[in-house]
């Protein structure tokens, strides 16, 4: 035998604990995020973030004692560092061709 109970009428300003933690966390999509979150977005380690919000290599905003990472900032610049280093260095290696030819 199954009890089927009438729906509830809430109120609609009123949030369950549900919904308020859901709207109270950030989507990953959000540009600014919390250390925690950018974590999860960006498979970065906490660490290299709270160091890199520490001494300004990271882009953030800090609000008290919370650091916001730019997330798509961070992203960007982290992508033009890793073009920048895939540039071949062509001179070391024709210098040690030369010294090997040398000897």
């Amino acid at each position: 035998m199954t009890v089927i109970t009438p729906p509830t009428k809430k109120h609609p300003k009123v949030l369950d604990e549900a919904q308020r933690t859901s709207v109270q966390k950030s989507s990953p999509s959000a540009p600014y995020q919390r250390i925690k979150e950018a974590c999860r977005s960006t498979g970065l380690s906490a660490y290299f973030l709270r160091k890199g919000c520490r001494d300004n290599s990271v882009p953030h905003v800090r609000s008290g004692n919370t650091y916001y990472i730019n997330v798509p900032a961070l992203l960007e610049l982290l992508y033009n560092k890793s073009q920048s280093e895939q540039e071949p260095d062509c001179e070391g290696i024709r210098l040690w061709a030369l010294v090997e030819e040398h000897d």
